[in-house]
């Protein structure tokens, strides 16, 4: 149908001679327009001179009568619907079926599916709130490391050190996050994600990164992309999914490309004559310019009236999610520390207990800046602060790690070598030469402990005194194992029977032959 003034147009273009061809391909009236126009012109008998002072509306109705009859239909509130489409799982569809709803109560006319789409990005439009279409608050945030560095100067050589530039940005808001660092190590990526959401103050629903190997592993063509342990555990700390950009695509994240160069521009370059001494030193300087670049009015979006930073506290920050209690913290692993009798197990030089239920099983140990977690089967067992480097042979014990028979003594080397000595001498003596072997007596502990351990469990002190005794006769200074070996060997069966032959009988004792030689002498 072609649109009420083109009629006017077009018989004007007829008038000058103008083929439809030509109107086509200069004026951009198609054939069938200019074709169903003069058609029409040439039944009703009109000219353009006898219609060019008609407005738009008589024209439209003297050639096309049968349209006239309007419709009306109920006006979708679309500055309403743009405020709801912002909000998670809410889509298009959803509310046009909640507009059809709301007119089917009203009893009214609704407007189809496709005429509510683009009346809505007609709205948009109008608006320029496109960047609000694409993107959803609190969604999303984009992070990588800017191509362009900054230099530290050491005050002292005068020598010069590259700083590296993390870069985030929220897509719906543009507001930014930059940070200036030393390296570009996994710990560093991952600490300049924490610090990115506390800057926000809050988490989004996902990250958006490129390929880099602090947080991707393989990211083949099919399949599911690989990501490392540390950048899956950060992610399940914060319970954010990351979302890797696809290999040499960076319109998968233009917030943030786009952000690295207005970075150049807003920091980089106008820090560009400044020397900084240290990284804080730096870091101060970029918070300071970073602020006066998210407090700037766009020039071209939202006809320049908002800011990145009035834009992100006004619709954006409501919609980000709490932060955890505790940050995460970047740690290495230790894998395959077995639990000790004592419900202990070692790291470096010190002792932290883990629930006596895993005694003598594996754990897997997390080692950050401040915490040791300890963890079975990728299950989180408990957690402890890390003893400082200068503290040795200490112990970190939570009295509910500790079996029933442990929780209300203090096992020290006085309680062990009692406990020992009702056992018997000997294994007293294995206890006494595992203290005087041992440079702490905190080092003592555990391989007493599960000698004693042992003892309890093989219940015949007889038996454990012999195997004892035996092998303070082979070893210098006895452990588990060795006493363990003798009890389950042929050697103490043997120890117990030359025991037994070692008692002499009590009373007077006639043997056979005494009968015999008696009876033949009665004879």
């Amino acid at each position: 149908m072609a649109k009420k003034l083109e009629i006017k147009k077009i018989l004007e273009l007829k008038k000058n001679n103008i083929s439809q061809n030509e109107m086509a391909k200069i004026y951009h009236i198609s054939k069938t327009s200019s074709m169903k126009i003069l058609n029409k012109a040439k039944k009703l008998n009109v000219s353009y001179d006898e219609i060019k002072d008609k407005d738009a509306d008589y024209l439209f109705n003297l050639f096309f009568p049968d349209k006239n009859n309007k419709i009306v239909y109920e006006e979708p509130d679309f500055e309403f619907y743009q405020k709801e489409l912002a909000k998670t799982g809410v889509t298009l569809k959803l509310l046009w079926q909640e507009y059809c709803d709301l007119c089917e109560i009203k009893d009214v006319i609704s407007i189809g599916y496709n005429k509510f789409c683009k009346s809505y990005h007609a709205y948009v439009g109008t608006k320029k709130v496109t960047n609000h279409l694409i993107h959803k608050p609190a969604q999303e945030i984009e992070v990588d490391w800017s191509g362009p560095t900054m230099r530290i100067t050491d005050e002292v050589t005068r020598k010069k050190y590259k700083a590296y530039l993390f870069v985030a940005t929220l897509p719906y808001s543009q507001y930014t996050y930059v940070e200036a660092t030393n390296n570009m190590k996994q710990s560093t990526w991952l600490q300049c994600h924490v610090n990115m959401f506390k800057f926000i103050n809050g988490v989004t629903r996902t990250i958006i990164c490129d390929n880099l190997k602090t947080g991707v592993d393989s990211h083949p063509r099919e399949g599911d992309i690989v990501f490392n342990s540390s950048y899956e555990e950060f992610s399940e700390h914060y319970t954010v999914a990351v979302l890797p950009a696809r290999v040499r695509t960076p319109k998968d994240k233009p917030s943030v490309e786009m952000s690295v160069g207005n970075i150049a521009t807003a920091i980089i370059a106008e820090l560009r004559n400044d020397e900084f001494n240290t990284l804080n030193a730096l870091n101060k300087a970029i918070r300071k310019k970073l602020f006066e670049f998210n407090n700037k009015k766009f020039q071209k979006k939202f006809d320049g009236k908002y800011s990145r930073a009035e834009i992100f506290f006004k619709s954006e920050q409501e919609y980000l999610r709490s932060l955890p209690k505790l940050p995460y913290e970047y740690g290495k692993w230790t894998y395959g520390r077995k639990v000790y009798a004592n419900s202990h197990i070692q790291y470096q030089k010190n002792y932290y207990s883990v629930p006596h239920i895993n005694i003598g099983k594996n754990v897997d140990i997390k080692v950050s800046e401040n915490l040791l977690r300890i963890y079975l089967d990728n299950k989180h067992l408990v957690t402890h602060r890390l003893f400082e480097q200068y503290e040795i042979g200490k112990y970190m014990t939570r009295k509910q790690d500790l079996p029933e028979y442990f929780k209300d003594i203090k096992y020290d080397k006085d309680y062990l070598i009692n406990w020992a000595n009702t056992v018997g001498l000997n294994t007293r003596r294995v206890i006494e030469l595992i203290f005087e072997s041992v440079s702490i007596e905190e080092k003592g502990y555990n391989p007493s402990l599960s000698i004693l351990r042992l003892c309890e469990k093989h219940k015949d002190n007889t038996e454990f005194e012999l195997a004892c005794a035996y092998t303070l006769t082979k070893v210098s200074t006895p452990r588990y194992k060795h006493i363990k070996a003798v009890l389950h060997s042929q050697v103490l069966q043997n120890l117990v029977q030359e025991e037994k032959s070692k008692i002499k009988p009590k009373g007077i004792m006639r043997g056979a032959d005494y009968f015999k030689s008696r009876k033949e002498g009665v004879k």
